[in-house]
């Protein structure tokens, strides 16, 4: 939203515009660097319990390297980071001919939203899928809820997060115009 309404303060705060705030930065950045340290583990349950699969496909993709322009940590640092921003972190699923998880893509969250499609006749809800036009210029396309990885934060509906940020647009945005105002006055020499 980058006509965003402006805040009590004056200031309009956007996603890039809140990162700009050395609180907010700090905080995202610490959230998602921690996360992404973390080690991801694959379980498999037997007949004794469960045990760790370290020759499961998913071992590889989730835990070294989701898709062959990533590592482990910078795809859970993205994700961890979209999160925080705006309550949503989504990875499209690529699979290979045989259906098997092959490659896991982050998407931009401020371009991807679940959409419900039209209710059949008989009245059940229609299929949950996902549009998106990250990585498409002019353009959008749907991807199936089985092909997408999404993780929403607190939710009204369940299908997609609220945003912090947007949340916590009062005091960032009062944040921005104290910084501002703080850096008239040096820049003035210190006189009001």
């Amino acid at each position: 939203a980058s006509g965003a309404e402006p805040t009590a303060s004056g200031e309009s705060v956007t996603i890039s515009s809140a990162l700009q705030q050395a609180t907010v930065y700090a905080c995202i950045r610490v959230l998602s660097e921690s996360v992404a340290s973390l080690p991801v583990k694959v379980y498999e349950l037997s007949g004794k319990g469960r045990k760790e699969s370290t020759d499961h496909a998913l071992a590889h993709l989730l835990g070294d390297a989701p898709n062959p322009e990533m590592t482990s940590f910078t795809f859970w640092e993205s994700l961890t980071g979209a999160l925080a921003l705006t309550g949503n972190a989504y990875a499209e699923i690529q699979r290979d001919a045989s259906n098997h998880p092959v490659a896991l893509w982050p998407l931009d969250p401020q371009k991807t939203d679940p959409k419900r499609m039209p209710a059949k006749a008989d009245g059940t809800p229609g299929e949950l899928v996902y549009e998106t036009s990250d990585g498409m210029i002019g353009k959008t396309r749907l991807i199936a809820s089985a092909d997408m990885l999404h993780v929403p934060l607190f939710s009204f509906d369940g299908l997609k997060g609220l945003s912090p940020i947007q949340l916590a647009r009062q005091g960032i945005g009062l944040a921005r115009a104290a910084e501002k105002s703080g850096a008239r006055f040096f820049g003035n020499g210190g006189r009001p």
